[in-house]
């Protein structure tokens, strides 16, 4: 049996704050709430995210409104609760690909 430390993911309130979202040539600052945001259809709840600017949407990432923590990392969610980009955790940030396959981290400000 492996004895390899399985690292825990920060509860919600531990992640909420100030962080940035970066691509290889620019970035926005976010803010991740603990605001619930509850979304028409069937979807789960989620926490409201808030955008320092429109940046997000040039970069294809549309209009992101809310955010999930999971097992193994973050979900960016869109107004109705469908995902725009999920963040897998790397170190003390999350990374993953853009709907454009642009390489994403989000890093704490």
């Amino acid at each position: 049996m492996s004895s390899r430390k399985i690292t825990r993911l920060p509860e919600a309130a531990e992640l909420a704050g100030r962080w940035r979202i970066e691509t290889s040539t620019a970035g926005c600052d976010v803010r991740l709430t603990v605001e619930t945001v509850v979304f028409a259809g069937p979807d789960a709840p989620a926490l409201r995210l808030v955008s320092d600017g429109p940046w997000l949407a040039s970069v294809d990432l549309g209009v992101i409104e809310a955010w999930r923590p999971s097992s193994d990392g973050i979900a960016l969610l869109r107004n109705d609760g469908s995902l725009v980009v999920f963040l897998s955790r790397r170190g003390q940030g999350f990374e993953g690909s853009g709907p454009d396959g642009e390489r994403l981290r989000l890093v704490r400000v």
